[in-house]
């Protein structure tokens, strides 16, 4: 099983998968841009992942979108 996460910045987010025993298998600060999360995510992830991590990376970057006063 991964795991992951991503932290949201003004213009970047780090994202981060680790494996079931808490090892790194990706940590890369990106631009707040869908296809370059995604594209980083689909060198390591499986389909069934990416499906959650688009759900995810929409969020980041609607949560760009809003600005300072998002509730993300």
């Amino acid at each position: 099983m991964k795991f992951s996460g991503i932290d949201l910045h003004s213009n970047n987010s780090v994202v981060v998968i680790s494996d079931g025993e808490g090892l790194l298998v990706l940590q890369r600060r990106l631009p707040n841009d869908i296809r370059a999360i995604l594209a980083a995510l689909g060198k390591v992830c499986t389909t069934r992942f990416l499906h959650v991590a688009r759900f995810a990376a929409r969020v980041v970057v609607s949560a760009k979108m809003l600005g300072p006063r998002s509730p993300f």
